[in-house]
């Protein structure tokens, strides 16, 4: 029994967090001689040969439609599709389908979520990226096979190196100052950029002496409805001489993957007021890096930051409030962390040694996200299904 793949997500050559994990992953299969095609909706025109595979396109780009994903899966021969999407965007696709979601889920799921259920009900199967996402699916899936398998981190990009300081210089920091950072898309309220802000603002309120700076990676261009003035908001809060955005355009274009690892080298410690991560690549990547991580009680936050008393990776905020939010159709409560709290946590880190907490972040990356160890995880569970699915 053997599998032929049709993989459906992002296109390997965009930068985004999708994009880059579908690049490592379908290379990875290829390597240990899968069968795998790849459909894409960031293709117009006819198939192409990429990295050593077939990409397939969509009639129309850029829309999420299951007709042209079913006929090439029908015209190609494949026997299986693994979508790396989220869930409600592409499903139900039917019973003539063997379709297997690999998706987040960052917020807790249960009989309201509508649009997650009905489409999980009709997957043969279903791959989480935590454990967080994990449990949540099994509450409203009985009776399928559920897996986890994290997002990888190439941690030979992604790794610590001498000269931080002097990196500095390159961006206008302080050499010796300490240096918060956060990486993330500037879209709905998810990532709670202005939150990270407002409680940045309050710690150096609350500690006037700090010799502290923010620096944040994301798209700055507010767009109304959809991404925030983020330079308005620092001017607001009186931090625009602490706050950094060294990216003024689209934080997936401008520059090539390879660079980011300089982004998180400046950083003293990786901080998020995100109310919720499905995974959380950014979080993954600083930890590659060396660096310590402060985030929200919530989601797959608690595994990747972890309250090991022995061997801590960074600093966990409890969150104050839940509420539904509106940027999916699925009407979840995510958790929201309060400024102050968070603004308190960045005043612990800014007292603690990051490097401890660093090694141990660094260690993490090595031991559990490694794409050396991420990739076979994917050959145990690709046989298992041709076992499952009978695929033939």
């Amino acid at each position: 029994m053997t599998a032929r793949i049709l993989y459906v997500s992002t296109a390997p050559w965009i930068n985004s967090g999708y994009g880059i994990q579908t690049r490592y992953i379908v290379r990875g299969l290829k390597k240990l001689e899968f069968d795998v095609m790849m459909f894409t909706y960031h293709l117009l025109g006819g198939p192409i040969n990429y990295d050593g595979y077939t990409i397939l396109p969509a009639p129309t780009g850029g829309q999420i439609a299951t007709e042209p994903l079913i006929q090439w899966y029908k015209k190609m021969g494949r026997n299986l599709v693994i979508s790396h999407l989220d869930v409600w965007a592409i499903g139900p696709i039917g019973n003539s389908v063997n379709w297997v979601p690999y998706t987040p889920i960052d917020a807790p799921l249960d009989e309201y979520t509508l649009e997650i259920n009905q489409a999980l009900q009709t997957a043969k199967a279903i791959i989480a990226m935590s454990k967080y996402g994990e449990r949540q699916i099994r509450k409203v899936v009985e009776d399928k096979k559920v897996y986890m398998v994290y997002h990888g981190i190439d941690t030979d990009l992604f790794k610590p190196f001498e000269g931080r300081r002097e990196l500095r210089k390159t961006f206008g920091l302080p050499e010796d100052a300490t240096i918060f950072g956060f990486v993330g898309q500037n879209e709905s309220e998810r990532k709670d950029i202005p939150g990270l802000l407002k409680a940045f603002s309050i710690f150096l309120e609350n500690n006037r002496d700090a010799d502290a700076y923010l620096v944040v990676w994301s798209g700055v261009k507010p767009t109304p409805g959809r991404a925030f003035d983020l330079a308005r908001l620092a001017r607001r809060y009186g931090i625009d001489k602490r706050v950094l955005f060294p990216n003024q355009d689209d934080y997936t274009a401008v520059y090539s993957y390879d660079f980011m690892p300089n982004i998180y080298q400046v950083m003293d410690w990786y901080v998020t007021a995100s109310s919720g991560e499905g995974f959380g690549i950014p979080m993954a990547e600083a930890m590659a890096c060396g660096v310590p991580i402060i985030a929200p009680n919530n989601s797959s936050h608690v595994e990747l930051v972890s309250y090991e008393p022995h061997a801590p990776r960074g600093i966990l905020v409890d969150t104050s409030w839940t509420r539904p939010t509106l940027w999916t159709p699925t009407h979840q409560e995510y958790s929201f962390v309060d400024p102050n709290e968070l603004a308190d946590a960045m005043a612990v880190a800014y007292n603690a040694n990051p490097e401890e907490y660093g090694k141990n972040a660094r260690a993490f990356a090595e031991q559990v996200l490694s794409w050396e160890w991420i990739i076979p995880q994917w050959a145990g569970i690709i046989h298992d299904l041709e076992n499952e699915l009978k695929l033939g």
